[in-house]
């Protein structure tokens, strides 16, 4: 998916793996990794591939302390 900023992405992955859906996200954290694979210039409509993708973030880091232990 496309965002403006990688802050915007890993506050969706955050939001899904917190969330109170059954999704494999929520379910699987360990299992994903938010990787940048390239920049796309919303003007021109140019998408620039990096040479390698960027990891931004694992899902399983996001997981808020409270929802894997509740009450804490």
């Amino acid at each position: 998916f496309v965002v403006q900023h990688p802050a915007q992405a890993v506050r969706s992955l955050t939001d899904e793996v917190n969330g109170t859906n059954d999704s494999d996200v929520r379910r699987h954290p360990s299992d994903f990794e938010l990787y940048e694979v390239g920049l796309f210039d919303e003007f021109s409509g140019i998408v620039k591939s990096h040479e390698a993708p960027q990891l931004i973030c694992r899902a399983k880091d996001l997981v808020r302390l409270a929802d894997v232990n509740p009450g804490v």
